[in-house]
């Protein structure tokens, strides 16, 4: 869920990519919502290593982020190109399945 939120701001040129809802304060915000989505955004968080990145996880406590332009050509280039990535989306999947799974 954050990349969905956070990516297409990205797009219009708002955030770097990880901006709003790869926030703590997101994350909350949506357990309050649903335990569900909230554990999501968690994962989320955990697999993004997002505490490398003060700035966005506590935003926006530690103050306003930079914003750059990407295009869905650059996220589209690092998903099919970067092994890294792959591994991270693929674990995200796994994860995934698997709490759908304990849920049911």
């Amino acid at each position: 869920m954050p990349d969905l939120i956070d990516k297409p701001l990205t797009i219009v040129g708002i955030g770097l990519g990880r901006f709003v809802a790869h926030s703590l304060l997101f994350t909350t915000v949506t357990f309050t919502v649903s335990r569900d989505l909230g554990f999501g955004c968690t994962m989320h968080l955990i697999l993004d290593r997002i505490w490398e990145e003060p700035k966005v996880l506590f935003f926006p406590f530690l103050g306003m982020l930079p914003s750059i332009h990407h295009t869905i050509y650059d996220f589209l280039r690092i998903l099919l190109t970067n092994r890294t990535v792959q591994a991270w989306e693929l674990i995200g999947l796994i994860c995934l399945a698997i709490h759908s799974r304990v849920k049911s």
